[in-house]
């Protein structure tokens, strides 16, 4: 237990007179004031951590969007081909039909009609050509379509 004096005079060491007990009741607080600029930078890089996985996000979103373009651009364009070396391939075979006849009747020589069987050939291999273009630039397609 404590004691005080509490008096107007500075006569503490007088035993005579009477001294007062006291109770001292109290809060403790801690309040940091300053806590330090640790904390301040650590969230202003978070932020821009943050920010910078944003734009990653977005260029990569980006990018997708101009694969997903250039892909379907690349099937049309495929799909154009196929049916320009369809419709070469069913004249170049219409002209060797003609050239079979014209060989079996005497008209032409076997020189021509190796020459229109080639043509023929040539014409299929690049429809066929044609065809494998257009279910690449559809698997393209198809992956890209999966990732979006």
């Amino acid at each position: 237990m404590q004691r005080d004096a509490l008096r107007d005079q500075f006569d503490i060491f007088d035993w005579n007179k009477k001294w007062f007990p006291t109770t001292v009741v109290g809060i403790q607080m801690s309040w940091p004031i300053f806590s330090g600029s640790s904390r301040i930078f650590r969230i202003q890089k978070a932020r821009i951590e943050l920010d910078q996985m944003r734009i990653q996000r977005e260029k990569f979103e980006d990018g997708l969007q101009l694969q997903y373009k250039q892909a379907r651009t690349e099937l049309e364009e495929a799909r154009d081909r196929l049916r320009i070396s369809r419709e070469n391939r069913d004249l170049a075979r219409e002209v060797y039909d003609i050239t079979i006849e014209k060989y079996r009747e005497g008209l032409i020589s076997s020189l021509e009609l190796t020459q229109g069987h080639n043509q023929y050939l040539n014409a299929e291999q690049e429809f066929l050509q044609s065809l494998a273009d257009v279910l690449n630039a559809r698997t393209s397609l198809d992956k890209i379509l999966e990732i979006l």
